[in-house]
């Protein structure tokens, strides 16, 4: 999964909402720092915004989900590519010493790696590729 290191802003684009409002929809790019907005076309062709007080964010976990708050249903949405926008704000911080120093470490690792195996192999140290695995999700 491609993580986001610093801070960025990223918009993630749905054909339509799931089908069942016990379905989340799960956020590409983790870490997720803030949910922006999230917009959609409506049956009429309209652009609408779905109110924050409508869905709830779980981004205690990862990748992070959305789903409808308690009661409420994905709005119905004209049938069209993209008719989903979820805009949101991923990423550990502004600068490098905001990064996890287990990744810093893993990057440091492979540096001195290919550095000190110019022209051989591309291969990973495995303590880097062990570290990396932590924060590896396949879903996307």
């Amino acid at each position: 999964m491609e993580r986001a290191l610093l801070d960025q802003t990223w918009e993630y684009f749905l054909d339509a909402f799931p089908a069942k409002s016990t379905e989340p929809i799960l956020l590409p790019r983790p870490p997720l720092k803030t949910l922006t907005s999230i917009k959609y076309i409506d049956i009429d062709g309209f652009e609408q915004t779905w109110l924050n007080t409508l869905y709830k964010v779980d981004n205690k976990r990862e990748p992070a989900r959305i789903v409808p708050a308690f009661n409420e249903s994905y709005p119905d949405t004209r049938a069209e590519i993209n008719a989903v926008t979820i805009e949101f704000l991923a990423g550990y911080g502004t600068n490098a010493q905001d990064l996890p120093e287990d990744l810093v470490h893993a990057m440091k690792l492979i540096i001195t790696h290919r550095y000190e195996n110019r022209g051989g192999p591309g291969d990973m140290p495995p303590a880097a590729m062990t570290i990396l695995q932590w924060y590896r999700d396949q879903r996307f």
